[in-house]
Parts: structure tokens; sequence; C-alpha cells
């Protein structure tokens, strides 16, 4: 794979890290607010909504606009946002922060994928890219000390970790080249992960 290929894992990985923590992170957030059970299925849930809205969409957009710019954008917003989960707010702006970031993380997602999805061998690629987001969620939660550190240092390391990402954002492809459609970097992919195409 090109360099630009890993980065791109490495970027997905960060990516991945907050929803695949997110069992931790409620329940920091649960302690810190007060939350009930209902209202932690509430938070989680409102980052899914999104989530589902930004992948539904994605094959409107993912095509018009420069996906270096939009993933370091958006990876910068959450880097910011983050901290607003830890501020004391009304549960329904806690949820509507939640919906926010969530689909910032999928648009994220959704690009990263897409630019993977265009390489000579895309289920290679997107293996490698499965495995790397849980590594980066499993090497996240062993390395950060969460009861010594609380909600706070929680949030500010994730901070850290997407603005990393956002500076290796800048080696991201910008528009896709060649077949520009996500149908055809779906063909790609079948081709790819049929035997008879080795």
């Amino acid at each position: 794979m090109p360099l630009s290929a890993f980065v791109v894992v490495v970027v997905a990985g960060i990516a991945a890290i907050p929803p695949n923590v997110m069992p931790i992170l409620s329940g920091l957030l649960a302690g810190h607010h007060g939350l009930d059970d209902a209202e932690i299925g509430y938070f989680v849930s409102s980052g899914q909504l999104a989530g589902l809205i930004a992948s539904a969409t994605a094959p409107y957009w993912i095509n018009r606009v420069d996906l270096r710019w939009l993933v370091g954008t958006c990876l910068l917003v959450y880097a910011g946002g983050v901290f607003a989960l830890g501020a004391t707010q009304p549960h329904a702006l806690l949820y509507v922060t939640q919906f926010v970031l969530g689909g910032l993380l999928v648009a994220v997602a959704s690009s990263c994928v897409s630019i993977l999805a265009r390489l000579p061998n895309p289920a290679r690629a997107l293996s490698i890219k499965i495995s790397s987001d849980v590594v980066a969620a499993s090497a996240f939660l062993y390395l950060i000390p969460v009861r010594t550190w609380g909600l706070d240092g929680f949030i500010a390391a994730i901070a850290v970790c997407f603005l990393l990402a956002a500076v290796l954002a800048v080696r991201l492809p910008g528009r896709p080249h060649g077949d520009r459609t996500i149908a055809g970097a779906a063909r790609a992919a079948a081709r790819t992960s049929t035997p008879c195409s080795r």
C-alpha cells in the first residue's frame, strides 16, 4: 500500500476510538452529569442517529468534496467539541453535542473507507483498517489511567489524539482519482476479493 493509505488507516483508527471506548466514556459522563440508564441510551443513540444520516447521505457528497480538507476539518472540530461533553449543560444540549460529534466521526470514517476502497487491493486495505481500529482503541484504554485522570483527562486524551490525526490528514489524497463513484469502488473491491481475479 502507498504511504498515504497507511496514513488513512491511522487516521481512521484514531477516529474510531470514541465509539469503541463508548462504554467507558458513557460511564464517566453518567457519573459526571448524573445520567440514568435511559439518558445514557439517549446520549449514545443521538450519536448513532447522526452517523446513520452521514452514512446514508455519503453517496451524494463524498465525491463532491476535497476529502483531505473534510477529514482535517472534522478532526479539528471534534478535538475542540469533545470538551463540551464535560461542561455543565442541560441533558438535551448534551444529546445535541453528541449528535454533532457522531456525525463528524462517521464523515471521517466514510471518507477514509472511500479512499481505501479505490486502492488496487481494497479488500486487503480495509482488513488492515478494521484491525487498526481495534488496536487503536485497545492501546488507548491500556495507556490512559482512567481512574486517575477521570472524565476531564479522558476527554483531553481523546482531543490530543484527534489533533495528531488532523496533522496527519494533510497527507491524505484530496479528490478521488480514476473512477469517482462509490459503485466503482465497490466493483473494485468485489474484483479484488474474488479468487478467480488473481
